[in-house]
């Protein structure tokens, strides 16, 4: 669908309605997926599919929700109608602004014709050798290839007339032997930067070295963190903290806390949508239809900022950064494009530096809300967990859980790297969180699990 095509839709979805305040949001989905398991290519799947989100508002700021798979104009007109429905029984929304009114349109590269035009039979092509590679080292691959095209548009009564186009590749690989396993992956807009080959030796070579593994006591250890790994704990730190909303009732760990040191020095994070490197994957406006801005969280240690939506930015008296969800009505805004410093290590840099401690390729069931006031998160290594010894990559490890405060972690980091990686971002579509490997000393493990 063109952009003309999917705005005039909702727009004349909205007219048949006769309605003052109304919003849709549609998202337009075109996704390959290339599954394989056993080190066998078993599926080929395509999935179109349209989501339309509508919000209608009512006098006193009463908002109802709708949402409809049924992308034609009586489809769009009921899901409309359903909103109004249920906004006529929902509670009076305090501070509630009004829906977004017409912005200047800020575009960012996030299309790719590689990915946009993928085929199966070219995902079939790009997984072929590496599965035989896999094959022939006598261990067993299994994994997903995706390429995805979204066309999104928010069109509001206030005047919002907004569309953006973007694409998303994806390969995630898992080797596994007999008693160990190893996890590559990569994230990007072009299919045509990712080197699938190099993947898969890193996920073979870290199945191999993880055989055999050892079995560590619970302790403080020192740690290298891989972006994978990183990025799981900031996206946990996002969801209980990041957010307006969080900050409002009091369970974010930066709430009374804006302007004062929570991490080390060296951290500065921020939420940045309109990042025009390659790694940038966000999309320009959000669910609301707001520009979405580059918001500091934190800086140089100190906590700057949280992200906003329409609603929670009315009542602090700020402006909205472009955060909030599809078909919220007073869910909050969350971060989904986190870019993390980089260092001025490389990866062997950060394991020389380490006398006794465990390498960390990606983190599993973590559970990020055991205290959010101090970001205390638990769970588990996977996939690539390892011994250092003298500053030297070791066998493989028992996997372990950990629990640990992350900003206290942060106060502990002593080195990052100059490279970063995307990884995709577990709610939002498209979008992805960057981060640098990292060294944190004394990184506290609670449990273990028997080799």
């Amino acid at each position: 669908m063109t952009d003309l095509g999917m705005l005039a839709i909702l727009k004349d979805a909205i007219g048949r309605a006769g309605l003052d305040q109304v919003e849709l949001y549609c998202r337009h989905s075109r996704r390959g997926i290339s599954r394989f398991s056993r080190t066998e290519l078993n599926q080929n799947a395509a999935i179109d599919e349209a989501v339309i989100h509508a919000r209608v508002a009512m006098a006193g700021g009463r908002i109802g929700a709708s949402t409809t798979s049924v992308s034609t104009p009586d489809g769009i007109l009921g899901a409309i109608r359903d909103a109004a429905q249920a906004a006529r029984c929902a509670p009076p929304l305090a501070d509630f602004p009004g829906f977004a009114p017409a912005s200047p349109d800020e575009p960012v590269p996030r299309w790719a014709r590689s990915t946009a035009e993928a085929s199966p039979s070219d995902r079939a092509e790009i997984l072929r050798a590496a599965l035989a590679r896999v094959r022939e080292e006598g261990l067993d691959a299994a994994g997903t290839l995706e390429t995805t095209q979204n066309d999104v548009a928010v069109v509001t009564t206030a005047g919002a007339r907004k569309f953006a186009r973007a694409t998303a590749a994806g390969a995630r690989l898992f080797v596994s032997g007999p008693d160990s396993s190893g996890f590559a992956g990569a994230f990007h807009r072009d299919l045509a930067a990712l080197d699938v080959g190099e993947l898969t030796d890193r996920a073979i070579e870290r199945c191999r070295r993880g055989a055999s593994p050892v079995a560590l006591e619970p302790g403080a250890y020192d740690v290298v963190l891989e972006p994978e790994a990183v990025t799981e704990l900031l996206e946990w730190l996002a969801y209980s903290s990041l957010g307006a909303r969080e900050v409002e009732d009091g369970s974010s760990a930066l709430a009374g806390r804006i302007s004062t040191r929570i991490t080390g020095d060296w951290v500065t994070l921020a939420d940045d949508a309109t990042d025009s490197s390659e790694l940038g994957m966000g999309l320009p406006f959000d669910a609301e239809g707001t520009n979405r801005a580059r918001v500091p969280l934190i800086e140089g240690g100190v906590a700057a900022g949280v992200v906003y939506d329409r609603v929670h930015a009315a009542r602090a008296g700020r402006p909205s950064t472009g955060h909030a969800l599809p078909g919220a009505v007073d869910d909050g805004p969350l971060p989904s494009n986190l870019f993390l410093a980089a260092g001025d290590r490389t990866m062997d840099d950060l394991v020389g530096m380490v006398e006794r401690g465990i390498y960390v390729s990606r983190f599993h069931y973590v559970n990020g809300l055991v205290d959010t006031r101090r970001a205390v998160m638990t769970g588990m290594t996977r996939d690539g967990t390892f011994l250092i010894e003298n500053g030297r990559l070791g066998r493989g490890v028992a996997n372990l859980r950990f629990t640990d405060s992350l900003l206290e972690a942060l106060e502990r980091v002593e080195g990052a790297t100059r490279e970063r990686r995307a990884v995709p971002s577990w709610y939002s579509d498209g979008g992805a969180h960057v981060a640098p490997a990292i060294l944190v000393r004394a990184f506290r493990f609670t449990g273990e699990r028997a080799p």
